[in-house]
């Protein structure tokens, strides 16, 4: 075996046991999740924006670790707000994606066509915005619902789901299903997605403190 083979051999069976690990130590558990930008929380007062930085309540920064039936076997988890008891939430975009799903009206609906526009628009929003990401990136960003005290406990959708990734050493990447990676912007303070997986893109996880 070559040096290169041995080298991704061995991060391959790193990335394996440092999955493994996390469902042993936080499937089930409540959490912090940190970037190098600071501690993700939610809105604080019924809010659905998530952020990063320093947190003003210590509750608003637990999230438990779930998987539900539909995610068992696989390394696709969703995280619940201890505060307010709603889903992460990420949210599509793109260009790519929205002629994906005007694809899909056409195909699998009768709807009338002059009503595709408006129902994209609706499901994924257009920008104008110059960026240096993929065509059509607007950097929206995730949510965390407020689940209401009456509703039934839900079940996560696809926008809920996360794929976990382990590119490095006791840190963790939260890739979408339409392979973005959950992304700290720094700059703002607010919990975006990307494309790329760097700095930005990688989270410590550690169990709240009893």
């Amino acid at each position: 075996m070559s040096s290169t083979a041995s080298v991704e051999s061995n991060a391959s069976e790193s990335s394996s046991r440092a999955l493994e690990d996390f469902k042993v130590n936080y499937l089930d558990m409540v959490v912090t999740l940190t970037s190098r930008g600071g501690t993700m929380f939610c809105d604080d007062g019924g809010g659905s924006g998530l952020h990063i930085g320093q947190v003003a309540r210590a509750e608003l920064s637990h999230f438990q670790v779930c998987q539900f039936a539909a995610q068992r076997g696989t390394n696709q988890y969703s995280f619940v707000s201890v505060a307010n008891g709603g889903f992460v939430t990420a949210t599509m975009f793109g260009n790519e994606m929205r002629n994906d799903i005007s694809l899909i009206l056409l195909q699998e609906t009768k709807l009338p066509p002059c009503l595709y526009r408006y129902i994209v628009e609706y499901a994924i929003p257009n920008t104008t915005a110059r960026t240096d990401e993929v065509d059509g990136f607007n950097y929206t960003p995730l949510t965390c619902p407020p689940r209401p005290a009456s509703a039934v406990k839900p079940r996560p959708n696809m926008h809920q789901t996360f794929e976990l990734e382990s590119p490095q050493v006791e840190k963790y990447a939260f890739k979408t299903p339409w392979d973005t990676y959950v992304r700290a912007l720094m700059w703002d303070g607010s919990v975006s997605q990307s494309d790329s997986c760097f700095a930005e893109e990688m989270w410590v996880i550690k169990r709240k403190k009893r």
